[in-house]
């Protein structure tokens, strides 16, 4: 991405999503971890599409090099490449359909009332994922505590 791109914001996000037929479209590289098999058999469950995938590699690094280099696109966390987003490498593109967001549960055992401890816990956890959300300007929702139920089934 060049500095005055015209296909994204200040913020490295593209003024553009991609839908996933398009995204189908593009050469990507991918991890070879389970997440990404999974994210493959999603897309192809869900939208009756095959993602074209052009290499697969256990390095990070290596995924962004080719991307940086225009060589591929890759489909990855926000997290991971949340530097050369703000060093104007790289550009965000969000995926058009919500099914390909990822949630995450913060669990505990039902048949046991939560202590004071699981709560201060939780309080943490939240406060942690809420300062990575704003320090990384990753696009999320967390649900406050009052939406949170930790009762007995």
């Amino acid at each position: 991405m060049e500095p005055g791109n015209p296909f994204s914001g200040p913020d490295g996000m593209a003024l553009e999503p991609v839908s996933v037929p398009r995204l189908a479209e593009l050469p990507l590289v991918m991890t070879s971890s389970r997440g990404a098999q999974a994210l493959q058999q999603k897309v192809s469950n869900h939208f009756g599409v095959h993602l074209n995938i052009i290499a697969t590699l256990n390095s990070l690094p290596q995924i962004v090099e080719m991307v940086g280099r225009a060589s591929a696109y890759a489909v990855l966390a926000h997290g991971a490449v949340h530097r050369q987003v703000a060093q104007g490498r790289l550009a965000l593109v969000r995926i058009e359909d919500s099914a390909l967001a990822r949630t995450a549960y913060m669990v505990s055992k039902r048949s046991r009332s939560a202590s004071r401890a699981v709560h201060i816990v939780e309080e943490y956890a939240r406060t942690i994922l809420r300062e990575t959300v704003e320090r990384y300007g990753i696009h999320g929702n967390l649900p406050h505590a009052s939406q949170s139920a930790h009762t007995k089934g």
